[in-house]
C-alpha cells in the first residue's frame, strides 16, 4: 500500500467546503481524472452510495466507487476500484484554521494485480501528488469564487 497526502487552505467556511465536496456528482468539476460520474445507487447520497466513473487519467478507463464516510462538516471518505489494477481509499479532512478552512486530501493506493504494482511504482507514485494538488487548486478556486 502507498499513501499520498496534499492540503490547502481555502477562504470559505468549513460547512461550504463540506457541502460542495459531499455533492458527489460535482466531482467531475474538480477532479483531474473524472470525466463523468454516474450514480449507481438510487436516492439521496449517503454512506454506501455507489457511482460509476469515466476516468481519463492516467488513461481512459471505468472505475466504481462507494462512499464510506460522511461526517458533516469534517470528513468525507470513499473507496474506488477498477476491477483490474488498484483499489484506492480516498478521504477529505476539513478543519477550520484562523477563519479559513484547511482541506487535506488523502489517498491510500493498493495494487490488486502485478500490472497495478508495476503501474504504481513506475508512474502513479510520481503522478498522483501533482494530480491531487491540481484538484485541490480547482476546489479552492471554485469555493473562493463563491460558486
Amino acid at each position: 500500500m502507498w499513501e499520498c497526502e496534499v492540503s490547502t487552505e481555502i477562504a470559505a467556511p468549513v460547512e461550504a467546503v463540506y457541502r460542495y465536496l459531499a455533492d458527489f456528482p460535482r466531482h467531475k468539476e474538480w477532479s483531474i481524472g473524472v470525466a463523468e460520474l454516474e450514480p449507481i445507487t438510487n436516492g439521496e447520497i449517503r454512506v454506501g452510495s455507489e457511482f460509476k466513473a469515466a476516468e481519463t487519467v492516467p488513461v481512459k478507463f471505468v472505475s466504481f466507487s462507494r462512499i464510506t464516510a460522511l461526517e458533516p462538516p469534517r470528513r468525507i471518505a470513499w473507496e474506488s476500484w477498477d476491477n483490474r489494477t488498484m483499489r484506492v481509499e480516498w478521504a477529505f479532512e476539513i478543519e477550520p484554521v484562523d477563519g479559513r478552512t484547511r482541506l487535506v486530501q488523502r489517498a491510500r493506493i493498493q495494487p490488486t494485480s502485478l500490472f497495478g504494482r508495476v503501474m504504481l511504482n513506475l508512474m502513479r507514485k510520481r503522478q498522483v501528488p501533482g494530480e491531487n494538488r491540481r484538484s485541490l487548486d480547482r476546489i479552492k478556486a471554485t469555493l473562493e469564487a463563491g460558486t
